[in-house]
């Protein structure tokens, strides 16, 4: 599964949900912080 979290939640998050074979980036990783939900739901 393909998550992508925000910046409300810890990058911990992210390395913890790869860790357990998902697909997970934070919006730190693709440079997206401060960019509004809906922005970051249309990338």
């Amino acid at each position: 599964m393909r998550f992508k979290t925000d910046e409300n939640l810890h990058p911990e998050v992210a390395k913890f949900l790869q860790k357990q074979g998902h697909d997970a980036v934070t919006v730190w990783d693709e440079n997206l912080r401060g960019i509004k939900d809906i922005q970051m739901i249309e990338r």
